[in-house]
């Protein structure tokens, strides 16, 4: 099945537009952009022998001083389908010093790419895009531009990746 053109442009303009509507009028609220890419396999809670076993996930993410971010996804699918996920998102840290290096993280949006057989693989997915909800805990030291996350992937698995402040 190929991707129709006005899927794909839908996919690309919803993070601008995510962008734009929470933009703030002052230029206190400077972005910073990471890359993240996935640390290893998914940790998948019901193994299946269909299930791919080297996934490759890929993301750019703007994140604002005021914790929201905005980001898309590449990625492989637990079947070896290659997928989108175009989100918004907002990061939460303690005022706790213990707890300083810490974050919770949740981001919203659709997910492209689960097709033909593997189509009910995720909820929702009648017309071939369907909502993602994607929460994530992480350690990044303030003073360091690497970070790491493990982000829960609905109730199929987990996933570890590891994020680099361009």
């Amino acid at each position: 099945m190929k991707i129709m053109p006005k899927k794909l442009y839908i996919l690309f303009l919803l993070p601008l537009l995510a962008v734009y509507g929470h933009a703030e009028a002052d230029d206190t609220n400077k972005s910073k952009f990471t890359y993240v890419i996935s640390a290893g396999s998914y940790i998948h809670f019901s193994p299946n022998p269909e299930h791919t076993d080297k996934p490759i996930i890929t993301a750019f993410e703007m994140h604002k001083d005021n914790g929201w971010f905005y980001g898309i996804s590449l990625f492989n699918n637990s079947f070896d389908q290659f997928s989108q996920y175009v989100y918004v998102g907002k990061t939460f840290k303690s005022d706790r010093a213990s707890l300083q290096n810490w974050h919770l993280k949740l981001s919203g949006g659709l997910i492209y790419g689960y097709k033909d057989e593997y189509q009910d693989k995720i909820p929702m997915n009648g017309l071939g895009i369907a909502p993602g909800l994607l929460p994530s805990i992480g350690y990044k030291r303030a003073d360091s531009r690497w970070g790491i996350d493990m982000s829960l992937l609905g109730s199929s698995g987990m996933a570890l990746t590891v994020s680099f402040d361009l």
